[in-house]
């Protein structure tokens, strides 16, 4: 059986029963008689040769940067930067990511009911299926079809040369099951690419008014909206306001809120607005007798400011008709631009589980 020592970092040897065979080179006394050992000497010597390299490089790298002044050291080192490839200047395809979804509408269902809803999003096409996180929510997808929008979104200059990715419409046919927990509950959309991004809506137990696909952009055409309750919308262009009629009774006190889609998925870049709440009465005023009154919220007459969270708590002082207005800040407006309007009475036993469900 053989054995092998090593005397010494510089000296390799095989000692074995016909004694000991050594290899010398130049300046070193090293011992192999091994092939293991000659791919060794190889490996060394290779080794030594680019480290040899480097240190030239180096210190001609060094004595070239001396001889600089500081305004062409810095050019040199940005002109490096610019023409070395690396991973953090590259820029990922879009063909080799999933499918992206960018809003839902409606965006607050009730739960125990079936209804369509819309999805949009990048690379949609080819969608077959529909997850959730929760069991007692089902769906299946009817239809996708590829849209034209008509309102381009503003983006910064420096991305206007960039082509736009096509934007998909998918209509699912969603079944929220009468058990399912009241609470924000996430949808994901599956197809050959791999399986997209969460979005978050609402679960509510109680009623919802589902924007109607007519216009209802004055007093006139005002959507009869359930109030306690939720409506469920979009601002879908730059302008648009849309108005809700409902009835009250004198002594009521109500809490109202609009909340937009991206509070309740903040992963929803594309659709970044703010909403406008505005309550008005329709009784009239001295110069025309069909022109609503706006009222104001208890919030408004107690501030001057503009409040952080729109809406607020109104107490009505007469029973009669009374009109939601919402809209966009500055008129934003988009087509994934969705919200969400609470209405509940402002004490009692049910405020947190209808006001505030995912709570």
């Amino acid at each position: 059986m053989e054995r092998y020592a090593a005397p010494s970092p510089l000296t390799l040897s095989r000692v074995g029963e016909r004694g000991t065979e050594s290899s010398v080179l130049p300046g070193r006394t090293t011992m192999f008689s091994h092939p293991l050992d000659s791919s060794l000497l190889k490996i060394l010597k290779a080794t030594g040769r680019c480290r040899k390299r480097r240190a030239m490089r180096e210190s001609v790298i060094c004595r070239f940067l001396r001889g600089l002044s500081f305004p062409g050291s810095l050019l040199l080192l940005m002109c490096a930067a610019v023409l070395v490839p690396s991973d953090c200047f590259s820029q990922a395809d879009p063909e080799d990511t999933g499918p992206l979804l960018l809003s839902v509408s409606p965006l607050t269902v009730q739960r125990g009911i079936s209804l369509k809803v819309e999805v949009r999003g990048n690379r949609l096409d080819g969608v077959y299926a529909v997850w959730s996180d929760t069991s007692g929510i089902t769906g299946r997808v009817l239809s996708v079809d590829e849209v034209k929008d008509l309102i381009k979104p503003r983006v910064r200059p420096s991305q206007q040369e960039i082509k736009p990715i096509p934007v998909f419409r998918a209509l699912i046919d969603l079944q929220i099951d009468a058990t399912t927990s009241v609470g924000v509950h996430s949808l994901r959309l599956v197809s050959h690419r791999g399986v997209s991004n969460a979005f978050s809506f609402p679960v509510v137990d109680a009623p919802v008014t589902v924007e109607a696909a007519s216009s209802h952009q004055t007093i006139e055409q005002a959507q009869p909206a359930t109030c306690p309750g939720f409506i469920s919308g979009k601002l879908g262009e730059p302008g648009e306001v849309d108005f809700y009629s409902f009835e009250a009774r004198k002594g009521q006190a109500l809490r109202f809120e609009v909340v937009e889609g991206q509070r309740f998925d903040p992963s929803a870049d594309a659709a970044k607005f703010s909403a406008e709440l505005a309550l008005y009465h329709a009784a009239g005023s001295w110069f025309d007798s069909h022109r609503p009154t706006r009222v104001l919220f208890e919030e408004e007459r107690s501030s001057d400011l503009m409040p952080a969270n729109p809406g607020g708590t109104y107490r009505f002082s007469e029973d009669g008709q009374y009109f939601i207005q919402i809209s966009g800040l500055f008129g934003q407006g988009c087509a994934d631009c969705t919200y969400q309007v609470r209405a509940a009475f402002s004490s009692g036993v049910g405020l947190n589980r209808l006001l505030k469900p995912n709570q």
